[in-house]
C-alpha cells in the first residue's frame, strides 16, 4: 500500500513538474514572439533611418550648394551695390541719355533678383535647420533603438540559454 502511495505522489509531483515545465515553455515562446517583433521594429527602424541618413546626405549637399551660391550672392550684391553707386553718379551726370537709363533697370532689376534670390536662401536655410533638428532626433530615437535591441539581444540569448540549460 505505500507503495502504491509513494507511485501515487511521484506521479503527483512528476504532472506539477510537467505542468511546470509546460508554463515555462509557453513563456519562453512569448518571449521569442516578442523578440521577433521587436526585430520586425528594428529592422523597420534602420530602413527608416537609412532613408533619413540619405535623405541627410542629400540636404547636406543642397547646404553645400546653397552656401556655394550665398556666398556668390554676396560678392555680385558689393558688385551690384558698386554698379549702383556708380549708376547713380552717371545719373547725375547725364540724366538724359538712354542707354545709362536701360542698364539702370537691368541692375536694379538684377538686385530684385537677387533680393528675391536671398529670401528664398533664407527660407531654405530655415528649412535645412528644421530637417537638420529632425534628423537630430532620429538619431537620438535611433540610437535608443539601438540599446533596447541589445537589450532584447540579450534577453533572447539569456532565454536561449536557459532553454538549452533545460534540455540538457
Amino acid at each position: 500500500m505505500t507503495k502504491t502511495i509513494k507511485t501515487e505522489k511521484k506521479l503527483v509531483a512528476f504532472e506539477e513538474s510537467l505542468t511546470d515545465w509546460e508554463k515555462a515553455e509557453e513563456r519562453v515562446r512569448a518571449g521569442m514572439e516578442q523578440a521577433a517583433e521587436r526585430e520586425a521594429a528594428i529592422e523597420s527602424l534602420r530602413s527608416e533611418l537609412k532613408r533619413l541618413v540619405e535623405i541627410a546626405d542629400r540636404t547636406s549637399s543642397e547646404v553645400h550648394t546653397i552656401l556655394e551660391a550665398r556666398e556668390e550672392i554676396a560678392s555680385e550684391r558689393e558688385m551690384m551695390d558698386a554698379a549702383l553707386a556708380e549708376l547713380r553718379k552717371l545719373r547725375e551726370q547725364s540724366k538724359g541719355l538712354e542707354e545709362r537709363n536701360k542698364r539702370a533697370a537691368e541692375l536694379e532689376q538684377h538686385a530684385a533678383r537677387l533680393d528675391a534670390l536671398m529670401i528664398t536662401v533664407g527660407s531654405s536655410l530655415e528649412t535645412l535647420e528644421s530637417q537638420r533638428e529632425f534628423l537630430d532626433q532620429v538619431i537620438e530615437t535611433a540610437g535608443s533603438l539601438r540599446f533596447q535591441a541589445k537589450h532584447a539581444e540579450a534577453l533572447i540569448e539569456t532565454l536561449r540559454e536557459e532553454r538549452e540549460h533545460g534540455r540538457g
